[in-house]
């Protein structure tokens, strides 16, 4: 992730905002999947779920709760 990053903040030029669109992208092609099969997730520790941020058709779809046994998400997350 931190090699992307890099990639990407150099492809943009500094003091640029780098894009989880084209994390995902950069994602997908070093894995050569689709664009649309890389999701990028956030912890809420307030609400203890994870949500989607990528792609943006699931943005609204809801959130995986940290304590969900049948969430692959879930249950691996690091403690």
């Amino acid at each position: 992730m931190e090699r992307i990053a890099n990639s990407l903040g150099a492809e943009q030029g500094e003091g640029t905002r780098i894009s989880l669109a084209s994390v995902a992208e950069k994602i997908a092609k070093n894995l050569g999947v689709r664009t649309e099969e890389v999701a990028i997730l956030a912890v809420s520790t307030r609400w203890r779920h994870l949500h989607f941020l990528v792609p943006e058709a699931l943005k609204n779809v809801g959130f995986i709760p940290l304590s969900s046994n049948s969430a692959l998400a879930a249950r691996n997350r690091p403690r």
